[in-house]
């Protein structure tokens, strides 16, 4: 994980985390089908990781490439701050947006939009580019954090948002890599026999 900040225009702060995972013997056009064209994956994730069983998945909307997934997240965040977000679990709802950048690169944005008062200031967008390589497919993530708030707090609370992104981006990441290589290796034992 490399961790990043930069100032813009010195005014607006934005966080930035970036990390690199590889699914061995895979390709961008595996990882689509089995992480991405239904919603299998991610309802398992959030049933698996979030304990959620009530996620729920748009189809795909074919003009805009896009869908929503609502679902329930525990946040692990300072009590200071909890009295602005409310009590756990809170509800998410997310755009995912994709687009195929060339037939071998594949670009998912998540932006997630906690469903509370205060949502339209804190902004957390997920970009997650899915390319071939020798090894497999990369899945390169880059998370991006800015809060809307006063100066005295905005580092505290976007130094809080980044760590919620890494940890909850980076738990989807480390299953849906795992998930991925245990679907081909099934679809592989399978037609071995």
């Amino acid at each position: 994980w490399a961790f990043c900040q930069q100032s813009c225009a010195g005014v607006t702060m934005v966080r930035e985390v970036k990390f690199i995972e590889t699914v061995p013997g895979c390709s961008v056009k595996d990882f689509y089908q089995i992480a991405c064209s239904t919603s299998k994956a991610i309802k398992q994730f959030h049933s698996a990781v979030n304990k959620d069983d009530n996620v729920m998945v748009s189809e795909w909307d074919q003009l805009k490439s896009s869908r929503v997934v609502e679902f329930t997240l525990t946040m692990s965040i300072p009590s200071a701050l909890k009295r602005f977000v409310g009590p756990d679990p809170i509800r998410v709802k997310e755009l995912q947006a994709m687009e195929w950048v060339d037939s071998n690169t594949l670009k998912i944005v998540s932006t997630p939009e906690l469903q509370i008062t205060y949502a339209k200031v804190l902004n957390t967008q997920a970009e997650i580019l899915v390319s071939n390589t020798s090894d497999g497919c990369q899945v390169e993530v880059t998370i991006t954090v800015t809060a809307g708030v006063p100066w005295m707090m905005q580092s505290t609370v976007e130094a809080v948002m980044i760590d919620q992104a890494k940890t909850t981006v980076g738990q989807y990441v480390d299953y849906i890599v795992k998930y991925v290589g245990n679907e081909l290796q099934q679809l592989n034992n399978s037609a071995a026999q």
